[in-house]
């Protein structure tokens, strides 16, 4: 992939380029039960959560618990070769790139492999989503705040990492927060060190992860499409963002009844009809 990114303007006449995202909930969910669900627009999921989280639930009893097993291990297609495996087989792709494929293509030198690998060890053992002060972290590695700059964005480009910004008509190097670009990523790199990960930043990166213009927000989490949301458990309330008419929740639960907390799982049926 990354070899395909770098050389895309030497071959931009002789090639189209397209991205093959990971499998989503709903995809992941389809292809287990072997059967075709309904996409939905942001708008009626936002309008009418209520409605269609009860529908699908109700419908399919296991759907909930299908979306606790897709967090582990439905991302990627493989899973399909059996379990037991999965979270190595990650791993050793997710490896590969940290040791090979970065170093390679961007003429990085060995030693600074170290670097990549705490970077994502601390965000994956943080007890909480992870928050980024640059200067830090450029301390605490021992380079400078542009060279962690750039290798930030590296691991953006490779497919590890989804760096939270806020919005803004200005291109921002740094990010406000740091979340891996699917959960089972996240549970992958847990695995390997054996830690324990914090259920917030599962939830949120799980969240982060169904859309591509999201931007982090200093009201609430995040922030898309002119709305603000707020991730959290069954109990999270609306006290951060109780002033705001375009403010919504998004819980970890399976159905609800209140249009305004939309379960989680939900988000991933945004797509076209």
């Amino acid at each position: 992939m990354l070899n395909i990114l770098y050389q895309k303007y030497d071959l931009s006449r002789r090639l189209l380029i397209y991205t093959m995202p990971v499998l989503s909930f709903k995809e992941y969910f389809e292809i287990t039960k072997n059967i075709k669900l309904k996409s939905y627009s942001l708008e009626e999921i936002l309008n009418n959560s209520g409605a269609i989280s009860k529908e699908l639930v109700f419908k399919y009893e296991d759907l909930y618990s299908y979306f606790k097993e897709y967090l582990k291990y439905g991302a990627y297609p493989f899973y399909l070769e059996g379990l037991d495996g999965f979270n190595q087989k990650l791993y050793n792709a997710l490896d590969k790139i940290i040791h090979e494929d970065i170093p390679s293509l961007n003429k990085i030198d060995y030693s600074h492999i170290s670097i990549f690998e705490k970077l994502i060890f601390f965000v994956v053992s943080s007890n909480k989503p992870f928050g980024v002060n640059v200067a830090s972290l450029a301390r605490e590695f021992g380079i400078s705040e542009p060279t962690l700059s750039t290798y930030l964005e590296i691991l953006d480009k490779t497919g590890i990492f989804k760096s939270m910004r806020k919005q803004s008509t200005k291109i921002s190097k740094k990010p406000q927060k740091l979340l891996f670009s699917n959960t089972n990523i996240l549970y992958a790199f847990a695995d390997k060190i054996n830690s324990e990960l914090d259920i917030g930043t599962i939830r949120e990166t799980y969240f982060v992860n169904c859309f591509e213009n999201i931007f982090y927000s200093d009201i609430g989490d995040f922030t898309m499409n002119g709305n603000i949301f707020e991730v959290g458990g069954k109990n999270k309330n609306f006290s951060q963002v109780k002033d705001l008419d375009n403010s919504y929740l998004a819980i970890d639960i399976d159905f609800t009844s209140n249009d305004k907390k939309i379960p989680l799982w939900l988000f991933s049926f945004i797509g076209s009809k």
